[in-house]
């Protein structure tokens, strides 16, 4: 009985031995920054630009968080008063 545990006990100890210095060897991480565009190329692919006044904000029903605003300064695709709503995008 003593020798079996001690079969069992030595991968385990031999295991917690080499977690640590397998946890500290080196990694490489390459961050890309995001593409630099021209604020008229932004204007241009927009359907909707305008200064709004944010409402409220959901977060229960939807995965990422979705707001309600009120166009108060159009520029492009809205009418001042409207309600619109939008959420975070990942792009360019």
């Amino acid at each position: 009985m003593t020798s079996t545990w001690r079969v069992l006990l030595f991968p385990i100890v031999m295991m917690s031995l080499f977690q640590p210095a397998y946890a500290q060897q080196a990694q490489t991480v390459t961050l890309a920054e995001p593409g630099i565009i021209r604020l008229e190329k932004l204007f241009q692919m927009a359907d909707t630009v305008a200064l709004v006044k944010v409402l409220s904000g959901d977060t229960q029903n939807y995965p990422k968080v979705i707001y309600k605003a009120e166009v108060v300064k159009t520029f492009k695709g809205a009418t001042v008063g409207q309600t619109i709503y939008f959420g975070a995008v990942c792009g360019h």
